[in-house]
């Protein structure tokens, strides 16, 4: 496997989880994050418009966002090349 698409994948993946993430903050009227409403859908929307699994030829791409209780967003992004 070329190296050069591995980290080109990786780092788009990351672009897209931190783009994700920000918008699904701000999205968030309060401390709590719930999954499939309004924030949750804005974070998915956003990571699924800056990542496709047809660009960079990969398949089971996985993003998962949660919050704690203290209004922090994290979220994993895996897929496989």
């Amino acid at each position: 496997i070329d190296a050069s698409r591995l980290y080109l994948t990786k780092s788009r993946l990351q672009a897209a989880c931190d783009s994700a993430v920000l918008a699904g903050r701000k999205a968030m009227t309060t401390k709590t994050y719930t999954a499939g409403g309004v924030e949750d859908q804005r974070a998915r929307a956003m990571f699924n418009f800056n990542y496709q699994n047809a660009d960079f030829q990969t398949t089971g791409t996985t993003f998962t966002p949660a919050a704690d209780n203290n209004g922090r967003l994290n979220a994993t992004a895996t897929t496989t090349v």
